[in-house]
């Protein structure tokens, strides 16, 4: 069960989950980027980031999608909301 958004719609964090070899290569390259927790799974990997303070569920959203974006990790972004 995973549980991203608080009850007022915030989050304190965001999650990349990459299921396939090579967007978990590329995990591993944001991960030396960014600070972020790596993490291995059945199928790939996932990379959390931790906000110091809440943010809107949608800021957490766009921020998950950019790393992904600029490190082409073809994956999916949490929060959905």
């Amino acid at each position: 069960m995973g549980v991203y958004l608080l009850k007022d719609g915030m989050a304190c964090l965001s999650v990349i989950d990459a299921d396939d070899d090579e967007s978990f290569e590329n995990l591993k390259a944001a991960h030396a980027t960014y600070p972020s927790y790596l993490e291995s799974s059945r199928r790939g990997g996932h990379l959390w980031f931790f906000f110091e303070n809440p943010v809107e569920g949608k800021q957490a959203k766009n921020f998950g999608l950019e790393i992904a974006k600029r490190h082409s990790i073809n994956a999916e972004v949490f929060p959905k909301q």
